[in-house]
C-alpha cells in the first residue's frame, strides 16, 4: 500500500514499537520436510505404481482409510502423487506457478532442458515490477513425469492444463479458486498414499518447497543458490530462505547429542 501510494509511511500501523500493534509471529514449519529418501520412496512408487488401493467394499466396516471407490480413483491418487513431486523437483514451486507454468520461448531456446517462470507471489515485490524469475533444471525425473502427464510441448501452451481447465479463461478470481480446491484435492489424496504406505506425516505443497530447500541445504549446496533456485525476493534472501531451511535433520540432532 505504501508503495503503491495508498498510504503513508506514518501511518503503517504495524510494528515493534510500543506506539505499533505487534504481528505475533507464525509457528515454525521448518521440520515440515521430507528427506531425500523419503522423497526418492514417494517417486519409485509412483514410477512403479505399486501401492494397494483397495475398492471400498460397503459390506465391511474394516475398510483402511486408503480405500478407494472406483478403479479409476486410483489414477487420481498417482495424478496426485506426480504433482506433489513436481511441486518438489521444480524447485519447491506452489501449486499456483505449477498451474500457470507454460511452454516459453526460454523452454525451447534452452534446448528443452528448462522451465522459466515468474513467480506470481513476487510480481509485485521488485522494483522493476516484473518478479523474481525461476529456473527449472528439466531432470531425469521431471521429464518423466511430463512424458505421462503433460501434452506434446506447444509454444506458449499450459504444461499441465487439467490442473486449470477450463477455468483458465474465466479471470483471476475463478483461477484461484480452481487451485484453492485443486490444492485440496492434492493433499486429500495424498493423505490416503502416505497411509498406503504407513508414514504418520501428511504432506502438502508446503512439504514440498520446505522439503527442496532443506534437502539442498543439507547436501551443502551454496544458500546463495537456494535463494535463487526458489525465487526469494532479493532484499531479504537471506533471512527468507532460512525460514523455509530446517538447520538440522534429526540424524544431525542425534549424533550431535
Amino acid at each position: 500500500c505504501i508503495g503503491e501510494g495508498y498510504m503513508l509511511p506514518k501511518a503503517y500501523m504495524f510494528g515493534k514499537r510500543r506506539d505499533k500493534v505487534k504481528i505475533p509471529v507464525g509457528t515454525s514449519r521448518k521440520e515440515w520436510y521430507l528427506t531425500v529418501q523419503q522423497m526418492t520412496e514417494l517417486y519409485l512408487h509412483w514410477k512403479n505404481r505399486d501401492m494397494d488401493f483397495p475398492i471400498f467394499n460397503s459390506w465391511r466396516q474394516d475398510n483402511p482409510t486408503y480405500a478407494v471407490k472406483t478403479a479409476g480413483s486410483r489414477d487420481m491418487l498417482y495424478q496426485a502423487l506426480a504433482m506433489f513431486l513436481m511441486q518438489y523437483l521444480c524447485c519447491g514451486c506452489n501449486l499456483f506457478d505449477l498451474a500457470l507454468l507454460r511452454y516459453s520461448r526460454y523452454y525451447f531456446d534452452s534446448g528443452r532442458k528448462a522451465f522459466r517462470f515468474i513467480r506470481h507471489k513476487t510480481e509485485d515485490e521488485t522494483l522493476d515490477g516484473e518478479g523474481m524469475e525461476v529456473i527449472v533444471p528439466i531432470t531425469e525425473p521431471v521429464q518423466e513425469l511430463l512424458d505421462i502427464y503433460s501434452p506434446k510441448p506447444k509454444m506458449d501452451e499450459l504444461v499441465f492444463p487439467f490442473l486449470l481447465g477450463d477455468d483458465i479463461n474465466k479471470g483471476a478470481v475463478a483461477i484461484r479458486k480452481r487451485i484453492c480446491q485443486e490444492n485440496k484435492n492434492i493433499r486429500d489424496r495424498m493423505k490416503k498414499v502416505v497411509d498406503s504406505i504407513g508414514w504418520n506425516v501428511m504432506p502438502t505443497g508446503t512439504y514440498a518447497r520446505h522439503s527442496f530447500a532443506t534437502n539442498l541445504h543439507v547436501a551443502k549446496v551454496p544458500r546463495d543458490y537456494i535463494s535463487d533456485a526458489m525465487g526469494h525476493s532479493l532484499g531479504n534472501r537471506g533471512q527468507i530462505t532460512m525460514r523455509y531451511i530446517s538447520p538440522y535433520t534429526i540424524d544431525d540432532r542425534m549424533n550431535y547429542n
